[in-house]
């Protein structure tokens, strides 16, 4: 047939011709014209997607006649089938033939009800492709004709209501007025009354669900969203998978479970949200209209995830499907400056987890492409130009290239101008101008030129003096402007008014209940160096109180592990800041409590299999779930948008603040829950010490002491000369980062590395340490009784606190050498991250004891060569050294030599003494992902395979579990100075984990004296193992060891004084 011969125009000309007057002449009851009609429309359809030309549909639109009674109909399953091209991505001009045909449809027959909203469903998804306004204007005028058309209940009536229910939703973004919203609804009701059971009840019960999400965004009814979920799971019910539009049926449902999780926190929903939407991309074939909006919430979905479990394939599946999203969307498609946004959001994200300078660069350029798209168009201009600064702010942090920042400010600046042209209260006004008053601040600690600090203070008066009380935004200004106020008085040494109005400035953020606790613990750090510097200790120690009533709403126990190391990243300090006060009014035994209630959190959390909160809800499961519900709203983090929604969840926040005090108190009322979020008593903490002591020392820019605490001594010791005016050079990092951690950073979790203990320094490190602390110590140990012999010197379990917490003190002597200046000779010396942790240790030494006859095995496990790393030679030397000392004593297990991970943690909870000798690696900003490098097979390909701490602490280990060896790198090492306090490392997990003793490393060792010192070690334990395994004789065999190499390199502790023993 010619007709399809279309490679000569003439022929195809003619044929089109011959079918057109064939179809005028057959009589519309003649069966073959409706054949006439669809080969036409085949072919002229086809012409118009080789060519675009819409000449090709006019003409087919020409061959029927203007009075023929199917006129209208026809056009319409022309306009319909051709809209289902677009959906399938055929591409933009088939949107614009859709409406074409369809507009000639409506004008056939104005009261065809299907070709109006036929109409009107195209016009809809221009709008939502370009934002013209007037295509959803004339799309809701066509779908109230249709309205109004249909009187009768059915397919019609159905139809037109939820059309008319999404159209007047999208107006009400455009122009948010209540009554929109609320003619939405009762149109979206009409649908589902008119609709029934039929399928069309689908759609109708969509457009309902979403209507109400809507409300719940604006006003916070929860009840709201409960019945959106309902109704989307009905609908979902009631679908066929085949049926138009269940892909995003399914990533509504999704979006609205999202918010749910959001809203309580459960992550199960998370989980949920994220099965449904993978579902629905997973039904959205390539190419589908939809494809890249599911991808895009696929993306943030999994994002949120991330971010809850910190495990990192999860940020790899967030950016890949983002990407995906990006590559999806059209170069001229409404929301593709968004999905750039939101792939550089994710790039940045994975640059502060690894700092990567492709993955930054990647981001900015995104959304500068983002931005180039929607210059001068969208609302969203103002809010992609601040994260634009926002990553040039992270590119000159990374490059140190001024030329970075200043582009930031300039971008800022001119934001910030444009802005004011809004209203004072305008939603974003307060942020923007915030962000540019920290640039200027950060530019002037960069460049030392004042005119920058005494701006960013004047925009931070301006706006504060603009904000309402309950103002989001008010507590991190009143912050930053505090901040400023102090960095002014310092510059011109002014009078006391300026740090008076920095103290005002972070007691009132202190004391506003819209702001994140942890925000307002910070505010209390601020404050407190402020009111030392005054020494109004008594004003600063009744602030330090209330911040740490804070401390368990900032880090619950039901936290993702992610999510405890970052908040209590936030939080670091406040336990030993508040110790330094106690300790400044006399009162010791409060100091103990507070340092033993705010520090080891995590640990702590690890500890409890069967925690406080555990009995609660079993209890009193209706107080407990009402805590954590009100615990989670307090801690909500969000972006306010310029909706009205800001307003009740910063209420939310505030009565949850509220409502959690009168909670934690009917809570405590229950005489089994008194001490419910207040720790330890001091009798307690006795009732854990033994006849020998265990000394915490707690060092902050307030005062540094030292408390020795036995079963009938609880003694404070001043040590006034423990502070950085004196410190060695690689100490006086930590003084200067602990003040440093004040200042806070909202989004950041590392700390920097503010030591060097294993440099050349080390030795004048160890003689300031004698002389400024622990011959004090000592000292008063001799007062209160306790022998100090070399030939048989007493245990001491040191705990160090504040910028102590990473302190050698085993290790301190004097620079003289006098073996009567020496800590190592003079005690036997282990470490304990919390005095709550050794009780953990000393209550399992009974479970751990050998039945007659029994000899504890070894495990040893070895890695020789590790991907990547330089080979370990002395490896199997160490497992041969163990093997010749313990034979014929100890059981020696099969060693495990090059295994998994999982190898490995299938065999800890079977062990009795576990050595590991293999390379270690302490992370630098989360200790949880601190591990022990074994390997694994990834294809044809050996890879590391990571033993990190965060899953040894999903490991219950059920045997004797009597010791772990570390015979490798910084096992005991925190290197992130904002995560001391805590002791989290592999050391001190597999303490927690149950083992009794746990040696580590503090810093690097050769591999040649961990050869030594295994073999030096395990020779005393055997000497010592007539009766069993000797636990009374773990530190002190650690010990001869080390003296041993101490002998021969005496001026050399880098080499022998990074070995350390946590446990009984």
């Amino acid at each position: 047939m010619k007709l399809w011969r279309d490679d000569n125009p003439q022929d195809f000309q003619q044929a089109i011709t011959a079918f057109q007057e064939a179809i005028i002449a057959t009589p519309t009851t003649n069966p073959n014209r409706q054949q006439y009609l669809d080969t036409l429309f085949s072919a002229l359809v086809k012409k118009f997607d080789q060519t675009g030309d819409f000449i090709h549909l006019d003409t087919l639109v020409n061959s029927t006649p203007k009075d023929d009674s199917d006129r209208a109909m026809w056009l319409n399953n022309l306009s319909i089938e051709l809209g289902r091209q677009y959906q399938r991505g055929s591409g933009q001009h088939y949107l614009d033939a859709a409406i074409r045909i369809a507009q000639y449809a409506v004008d056939t027959d104005l009261h065809e009800i299907s070709a109006l909203n036929t109409l009107s469903i195209h016009l809809k998804r221009r709008y939502q492709v370009t934002s013209s306004h007037g295509d959803l204007t004339e799309a809701i005028r066509l779908v109230r004709m249709a309205a109004n058309l249909a009187t009768e209940p059915g397919e019609d009536r159905a139809a037109s209501f939820s059309n008319l229910a999404i159209y007047l939703r999208l107006e009400h973004d455009y122009g948010r007025t209540e009554q929109l919203l609320q003619d939405a609804i009762d149109a979206a009701n009409e649908s589902v009354k008119a609709a029934g059971n039929s399928p069309s009840s689908v759609h109708c019960l969509v457009a309902l669900s979403s209507a109400l999400e809507k409300r719940y965004e604006e006003n916070g009814n929860i009840d709201d969203l409960k019945e959106a979920v309902r109704l989307s799971r009905e609908a979902e019910e009631r679908a066929s998978n085949t049926q138009d539009g269940y892909p995003s049926l399914l990533n509504n449902l999704g979006g609205q479970l999202e918010v749910m999780y959001l809203q309580s926190g459960d992550v199960g929903l998370l989980d949920n949200s994220i099965e449904v939407t993978q579902r629905a991309c997973d039904m959205a074939p390539e190419g589908h209209i939809d494809r890249a909006m599911i991808l895009d919430n696929l993306a943030t979905r999994i994002g949120r995830q991330f971010q809850h479990t910190g495990d990192s394939e999860l940020l790899e599946e967030s950016i890949k499907s983002s990407r995906l999203a990006v590559q999806g969307t059209e170069a001229k498609h409404i929301d593709l400056p968004e999905r750039l946004n939101n792939l550089g959001n994710k790039l940045l994200l994975r640059h502060i987890r690894l700092p990567n300078i492709k993955d930054l660069d990647e981001a900015i350029n995104v959304t500068k492409k983002a931005i180039e798209l929607v210059i001068g168009k969208r609302s969203s201009y103002a809010t992609l130009r601040n994260n634009l600064a926002n990553l040039l702010q992270y590119k000159f942090r990374y490059s140190r290239d001024l030329a970075f920042l200043n582009e930031g400010i300039d971008i800022l600046t001119d934001l910030v101008e444009e802005m004011e042209r809004l209203p004072k209260n305008h939603p974003g006004v307060a942020s923007k101008r915030h962000n540019l008053a920290v640039k200027l601040s950060q530019r002037y600690y960069f460049s030392g030129n004042s005119d920058d600090i005494d701006k960013a203070v004047d925009i931070l008066e301006r706006t504060v003096k603009n904000m309402t009380q309950e103002d989001q935004h008010l507590p991190v200004c009143l912050k930053s402007l505090g901040h400023g106020y102090q960095t002014q008085s310092m510059i011109r040494q002014d009078p006391p008014s300026k740090i008076d109005q920095a103290l005002d400035c972070f007691v009132r953020a202190s004391e506003l209940p819209q702001a994140i606790p942890w925000m307002r613990i910070n505010a209390v750090r601020q404050a407190i160096a402020i009111l030392h510097q005054k020494k109004d200790w008594a004003r600063a120690d009744k602030l330090a109180g209330k911040a740490m009533a804070l401390l368990p709403l900032v880090c619950s126990r039901h936290l993702s592990r992610e999510d405890q190391v970052y908040a209590i990243s936030q939080a670091s300090g406040l336990a030993a800041d508040q110790g330094s006060l106690a300790l400044r009014l006399g009162e010791v035994n409060r100091a103990l409590e507070h340092l033993e209630f705010g520090r080891g959190i995590i640990l702590g959390y690890i500890l409890d299999s069967r925690s406080e909160f555990n009995d609660l809800k079993l209890d009193h499961p209706d107080l407990a779930n009402l805590y954590e519900e009100l615990r989670s709203k307090a801690n909500r983090e969000f972006e306010p948008k310029a909706s009205a929604n800001e307003g009740w969840l910063l209420k939310e926040r505030r009565d949850a603040v509220r409502e959690l005090e009168g909670v934690v108190k009917r809570i405590q009322e229950h005489t089994k829950y008194g001490r419910f979020l207040k720790g330890p008593t001091i009798d307690e903490l006795k009732g854990f010490a033994t006849e020998s002591p265990v000394v915490l020392v707690n060092v902050t820019d307030i005062s540094s002491d030292a408390i020795i605490l036995t079963k009938n001594h609880t003694k404070a010791i001043s040590l006034p000369e423990l502070q950085s005016r004196n410190a060695p050079t690689s100490l006086q990092q930590c003084f200067t980062q602990y003040s440093l951690s004040r200042a806070g950073n909202e989004r950041d979790m590392s700390g920097e590395d503010d030591d060097d203990l294993e440099g050349n320094n080390l030795p004048n490190t160890l003689s300031w340490l004698w002389s400024k602390c622990v011959r004090h110590i000592l000292e008063e140990m001799r007062q209160i009784g306790i022998s100090l012999s070399s030939a048989d010197p007493p245990r001491v379990w040191w705990v160090g606190s504040g910028i102590a917490s990473s302190f050698p003190f085993h290790a301190a002597r004097d620079i003289s050498l006098d073996p009567e200046k020496d800590a190592l000779r003079l005690v036997v010396s282990s470490y304990s991250p919390t005095i709550r942790t050794l009780q953990h240790s000393q209550s399992r030494v009974s479970s751990s004891v050998l039945s007659k006859g029994e000899n504890p095995s070894i495990l040893v496990v070895t890695m020789p060569k590790t991907p990547g790393q330089k080979p370990l030679d002395g490896a199997e030397a160490e497992r041969r050294a163990i093997e010749k000392v313990c034979k014929g004593i100890y059981s020696i297990d099969d060693s495990l030599k090059s295994p998994t991970a999982d190898d490995v943690s299938k065999a800890i909870p079977k062990s009795d003494i576990l050595h590991f000798a293999c390379h270690g690696k302490s992370d630098h900003v989360n200790p949880l992902n601190s591990h022990l490098l074994l390997q694994k097979r990834l294809g044809d390909k050996t890879v590391v395979d990571r033993l990190s701490a965060s899953k040894l602490s999903r490991i219950a280990a059920t045997g004797k579990a009597r010791m772990v060896y570390l015979s490798a790198c910084s096992t005991a090492q925190v290197p992130n100075s904002k995560l001391r306090d805590e002791g989290l490392h592999i050391a001190s997990v597999f303490q927690v984990l149950g083992f009794l003793h746990a040696i580590g490393t503090l810093w690097s060792a050769g591999d040649d004296i961990c050869v030594e010192i295994a073999d030096g070690f395990y020779s005393h334990i055997t000497q010592n193992s007539k009766t069993g395994f000797p636990n009374d004789q773990v530190a002190r065999a650690l010990r001869s060891a080390i003296l041993s190499i101490q002998s021969r390199y005496p001026n050399n502790p880098e080499i022998w004084a990074q070995f350390v023993h946590f446990g009984v």
